[in-house]
């Protein structure tokens, strides 16, 4: 889905609905500096091979992992490609959430310049496109199957940008894996999108082979409302059109979904 947007945030379905202010740079409320606040912990950086490297942030609630870019490319092998993403564990909610500023992708046509790790985020600094400095920094709070996501876009002088995101959702459960019996393919059922109130709504309802009854959810909104929306197959930002991992056998270096 794209839209203009500047901040969002995966939720389960038990989670409540977090939003952070769009402009934020007065506040010292956050974790961090820049989109959440005007503190800063010690840092750990790197500049080097960032699509190579893995970011990762997590919560009591919450894990989410891409790449030092700000990408989402499938990663692990208990169930092939799967284990990156947004997860509230014991369940998977999204394969990704991408960002573009007047149609440039952040971490595909915006390279980051650099990313840095603190306590308990992480931080896409992303340099300065057409006079606007971008940057992005990620959180998952305790106590809530969510994971929160802040961009600031910071310039000289008044200007419009457009924002888009796109979310691609992947609602499935941490078990059983690609190669068990039942195995992740069989209990994996298809996930259905829908939009109100501002917000993209994912379910997979149904009963599997091993797992039984279930009906899993995810939620992605914004404090900004967007203007636009769309539902699709694909949405996986700059990773379109997906490079797809086999189920087994011989992957490519580098895949962007699973089969």
């Amino acid at each position: 889905m794209r839209k203009p947007l500047l901040l969002c945030s995966a939720l389960a379905l038990v989670a409540t609905a977090l939003a952070v202010p769009a402009s934020a740079e007065s506040r010292s409320d956050g974790p961090a500096g820049g989109a959440l606040g005007d503190r800063r912990t010690p840092e750990l950086s790197e500049m080097t091979r960032l699509g190579d490297r893995r970011a990762l942030v997590t919560g009591d609630r919450t894990i989410a992992m891409g790449d030092a870019n700000g990408l989402y490319p499938a990663t692990g092998w208990h169930i092939r490609g799967e284990m990156g993403g947004v997860w509230a564990p014991p369940v998977k909610l999204l394969d990704g959430i991408w960002f573009a500023v007047d149609d440039a992708w952040l971490g595909a046509d915006v390279p980051a310049a650099s990313y840095s790790t603190g306590w308990g985020y992480h931080r896409f600094d992303y340099g300065s496109r057409d006079g606007v400095q971008l940057e992005r920094l990620d959180f998952a709070p305790d106590g809530a199957s969510a994971n929160v996501i802040g961009l600031t876009l910071r310039s000289d002088s008044r200007r419009t940008v457009s924002l888009a995101m796109d979310a691609h959702s992947e609602l499935m459960p941490a078990y059983p894996w690609g190669w068990t019996t039942p195995g992740a393919a069989e209990v994996n059922l298809p996930d259905t999108g829908g939009y109100a109130d501002g917000t993209l709504n994912f379910r997979e309802q149904g009963t599997s082979p091993g797992t039984g009854a279930h009906d899993y959810a995810a939620v992605v909104g914004s404090t900004i409302r967007p203007v636009g929306h769309a539902l699709g197959p694909n949405h996986r930002g700059p990773q379109d059109p997906a490079v797809v991992c086999p189920a087994d056998g011989t992957a490519p270096p580098r895949c962007d979904d699973s089969a």
